[in-house]
């Protein structure tokens, strides 16, 4: 996704939803689009931002 302000979307519905499945589900996307997009943020901001919704998903 190379659109910075529809990654933030998907980070925002992610924190909202505690998990990446209902985000995906709210975005009618893939779990793995929500895991992916996440992921590229944390690695841009070079920090890890999800750590509550990615507890939520196990």
């Amino acid at each position: 996704m190379n659109n910075p302000l529809e990654a933030l979307r998907v980070f925002c519905v992610a924190a909202e939803s505690g998990n990446f499945r209902e985000a995906a589900t709210r975005l009618s996307v893939s779990p793995q689009v929500v895991t992916r997009v996440v992921k590229a943020l944390e690695d841009e901001l070079g920090s890890r931002c999800s750590t509550a919704a990615r507890a939520a998903c196990r």
